[in-house]
């Protein structure tokens, strides 16, 4: 039997931290989702999205990565934020640049 305050002692083995739930995109497929046809680059206008978020504690700006799977063509935007707006403008700019039919499928 003990006896006292044991706040005092430790917590055996680590402290889990929170999932981090900023930043995610519903527009999303799985990787496991998506035809095969994309997996062999055999078709151009599939695209992988992502974003490059900066190490630093102040600083809220990012990039948000375009790749396209046959060519491997990439293109880098600078966003504001993670925030799902800054994305869907980032993917806005990109549609300007290229003609539609460039544009299939997206994995994010």
């Amino acid at each position: 039997m003990l006896l006292g305050d044991l706040s005092c002692l430790g917590q055996k083995g680590k402290r889990r931290k929170p999932r981090e739930t900023r930043g995610r995109l519903n527009i999303r497929t799985s990787i496991h989702q998506r035809p095969k046809e994309v997996n062999k680059r055999h078709t151009l206008g599939h695209w992988e999205l992502d974003m490059v978020v900066s190490s630093h504690g102040k600083s809220k700006g990012c990039l948000a990565t375009f790749i396209e799977r046959q060519t491997r063509f990439y293109v880098a935007v600078k966003i504001e934020n993670r925030s799902a707006s800054e994305m869907y403008r980032a993917i806005s700019e990109l549609y300007e640049h290229f003609p539609k039919d460039t544009f299939k499928t997206y994995t994010v």
